[in-house]
């Protein structure tokens, strides 16, 4: 399900009774979590808020079996509990339990762990598939996060231009969570209506790890100037050039990890190529007496070639 499907699902009282959501944006999963609670339930009575660490799945069975009182149905969220770590017996209970949620009933397992993800290769997995609805929550677009961080401005009394909205994204990061924080700073503490580029250079924190995930990702998208771009911000913050380098490596490296399953995809000879063309950048740093700076404009004008050679464009 889409996040469009999502939230047309929970305005028309439509949300399947089994849901899971996860992934990394965790401001939009808490969101959504909010708006299925309101929609589902009238009052407390009928909400119920477990957490993995304290709660087993007896807890969990015992929530969903129960009637509502006062609201349409019970709305139970599930916190943080490993659905894929449970005994056999369990897991053959709830599977059961899958097949014939009682129509009361309306639940999410949220998870908070950016990293986690369910196993598919689990028999468990099949379950889920087919019989619960399954959203994974992942980083938006920046061609989404623009218009949003300019009503957020505008919310606080602020104007911002979708330059400087996007220059934000690009230092911050693409986690609305993070921008939030950074709309809400900046807010707070410029004195004019307008926050323009030098307030962000000034007040806003840069993230290195979402600059470097920015750059990489626009570079093997072939977005060349969103990548650039994103150098020139790294750049222009002196961020340390060996972290650097070692998070852009780490970066294609989980990307060949992924493609490997496709080797004669012209994407994955590309991808060990930039691995390597990381690697020899990593050990001039460390053994040359050349510039930082240049060594790293180097590395992305080789992997921007070698892009271009094996994909042709």
């Amino acid at each position: 399900m889409t996040l469009r499907e999502l939230k047309s699902a929970i305005a028309n009282k439509a949300l399947p009774p089994l849901n899971v959501f996860y992934g990394e944006e965790s401001y939009l999963l808490n969101h959504y979590i909010s708006l299925a609670r309101g929609a589902a339930a009238g009052n407390d009575f009928d909400v119920k808020k477990l957490y993995g660490a304290d709660c087993s799945y007896a807890d969990i069975e015992e929530a969903v079996n129960a009637a509502p009182f006062m609201s349409d149905y019970v709305f139970t969220e599930v916190r943080d509990f490993d659905l894929f770590s449970m005994p056999e017996n369990d897991i053959n209970s709830f599977t059961a339990i899958a097949a014939n949620m009682p129509a009361g009933c309306r639940v999410i397992f949220a998870y908070s762990d950016a990293g986690w993800k369910p196993d598919k290769r689990r028999k468990l997995w099949k379950t889920l598939e087919k019989y619960a609805n399954v959203v994974e929550f992942k980083a938006q677009p920046e061609s989404d996060l623009v218009p949003w961080v300019i009503r957020h401005f505008q919310a606080e009394g602020k104007r911002i231009s979708n330059e400087d909205a996007l220059y934000l994204i690009r230092r911050s990061g693409r986690l609305m969570s993070n921008l939030k924080n950074e709309i809400d700073k900046l807010s707070a503490y410029c004195s004019g209506t307008a926050v323009t580029t030098d307030d962000i250079r000034l007040l806003a924190i840069p993230q290195l790890e979402a600059g470097v995930f920015d750059m990489a990702e626009s570079l093997i998208s072939g977005d060349y100037e969103s990548s650039a771009a994103a150098l020139s911000i790294l750049i222009a913050n002196r961020e340390e050039t060996i972290p650097l380098v070692a998070a852009l490596s780490w970066k294609f490296r989980h990307a060949y990890a992924s493609a490997v399953k496709n080797p004669r995809n012209p994407r994955f000879e590309w991808l060990a190529d930039a691995i390597l063309l990381c690697a020899d950048a990593d050990v001039r740093l460390k053994s040359s007496s050349s510039d930082d700076t240049a060594i790293l404009s180097d590395l992305y004008a080789s992997l921007a070639a070698t892009r271009r050679a094996r994909l042709g464009r």
